[in-house]
């Protein structure tokens, strides 16, 4: 352990003991002169924990007073040390939608800076349903511990094939997070989320990891948290009550943000089912947003260990402040990056991603065929590539999607479709162009 390391967890563990806030000159006279720690050595060491909210600070000037964070103490001992904590129904109860915000105005504001604007709900989504399936798909699963890297989910998802050395339980994890992500899409638009469609989700991400009886099904048992002091409600009518309270009050939330948030937050805290719980509470927390063409939670970028403190803080403090700041980074991260697929045709996405290798041979093979002074036919080129495919609506869309991508082509985007830079070249020097694709 470094020296400064060293002087931080002696700091905490004087904060830890001081039955009130004390000064620096206190901090310093407790770690004693043989340690020779300077003033600003020791200001050095406190300014991380300030930062990581583990220790909190008072006044200012020659006042200013530390003490340890509440949370951070609380959870300095293990699970089975701290007091049990049984679920509260006043935090539902209490919650007023439109009212009660636990998302502030100035963090919906952020959230939706993060996108430039609102969009066509039905055009948005359906030009982000595959790179969100694979997104959420592979983080969700991972905020479960699943092993399956980005590219393996991939390649699972896109071509059915499941990586190698893996536990059938993460392959299926994946599959059903696929399933439910492609029901996502047919549901997000209705009036409102019903109890129904949450028992379906739960049913399709837990196809396959739990008993048949239990999927879509209200527990009757005693639910543990790992790692956790909090005790879940088990009594099964008032467990049916709570439920469809909170469907209720999610319902009548307003802003799309806050009731993504609460939905997220409330599942996994309520723990409605024999497991599954938080990844049924991911899956809802999209609806709000893709209902009012907001980017979606992916997920991707969320901070495991912040998200899974944020949620214990919930479950055992009723602290809001980790897990909505994991919430916050989490989507500021990713949801930019779903607004550059808006304007693209759904359709044109499809035909990209299943005839890459046959749009990336015609748009080369004309290239080549136009340099070399022996061009054919754009439509016998096409033609030639496509004999396998008898469906004349899709014949007409490559080659619509060709003819298009070819008008775009230039010297930083020609290395998509495989043409070499030589190619690309010889193309433009003899003054080559799209006009040459109208047949003889």
């Amino acid at each position: 352990m470094n020296t400064l390391s060293s002087l931080q967890k002696s700091i905490v563990g004087i904060l830890q003991l001081a039955p009130n806030p004390i000064s620096m000159n206190e901090i310093l006279e407790k770690i004693g002169v043989d340690r020779q720690v300077s003033r600003a050595t020791a200001q050095r060491a406190i300014a991380p924990l300030l930062h990581d909210d583990r220790v909190e600070v008072f006044g200012g000037g020659p006042a200013t007073k530390y003490t340890i964070n509440s949370v951070y103490k609380w959870f300095l001992k293990d699970a089975k040390d701290r007091p049990s904590v049984s679920y509260d129904p006043s935090l539902l109860q209490d919650y007023k939608p439109n009212v009660t915000n636990w998302l502030g105005a100035d963090d919906r504001k952020r959230l939706r800076e993060c996108q430039s604007g609102i969009h066509e709900a039905g055009t948005f989504a359906k030009s982000i349903t595959q790179k969100l399936m694979i997104e959420l798909s592979y983080a969700s699963s991972a905020l479960e511990g699943n092993t399956y890297n980005y590219l393996d989910t991939e390649t699972l998802i896109k071509y059915g094939q499941a990586a190698s050395g893996k536990e059938h339980e993460e392959t299926q994890m994946i599959l059903n997070h696929k399933d439910a992500v492609s029901y996502l899409f047919d549901v997000y638009q209705d009036h409102e989320i019903s109890p129904r469609t949450v028992k379906e989700f739960h049913s399709l991400l837990g196809q396959g990891l739990i008993r048949p009886e239990q999927l879509g099904q209200l527990r009757s048992k005693i639910v543990e948290i790992g790692g956790s002091s909090y005790t879940p409600l088990h009594v099964p009518s008032q467990l049916h009550e709570e439920f469809e309270k909170l469907i209720e009050k999610s319902n009548q939330i307003n802003d799309p943000f806050e009731q993504s948030f609460f939905l997220m937050t409330m599942v996994s805290y309520l723990q409605p089912f024999i497991d599954v719980n938080k990844r049924t509470g991911r899956l809802l927390s999209n609806i709000p947003l893709l209902k009012n063409g907001l980017s979606p939670m992916s997920f991707l970028m969320m901070d495991k260990a912040l998200y899974v403190r944020g949620l214990l803080e919930f479950y055992e403090l009723k602290s809001i402040k980790t897990i909505k700041n994991a919430y916050m980074s989490a989507y500021e991260a990713t949801a930019a990056k779903y607004v550059d697929t808006i304007g693209l045709d759904p359709l044109d996405i499809q035909i990209d991603q299943n005839y890459k290798n046959e749009l990336n041979f015609i748009i080369k093979n004309w290239l080549e065929t136009t340099v070399n002074n022996d061009p054919e036919r754009f439509e016998d080129v096409v033609s030639n590539q496509l004999s396998h495919i008898k469906d004349e609506k899709i014949l007409l869309r490559i080659k619509a999607r060709a003819e298009e991508l070819l008008r775009g082509l230039n010297e930083g985007n020609r290395i998509l479709y495989g043409v070499s830079r030589q190619l690309f070249d010889q193309y433009t020097e003899k003054g080559l162009s799209v006009k040459k694709l109208k047949p003889k």
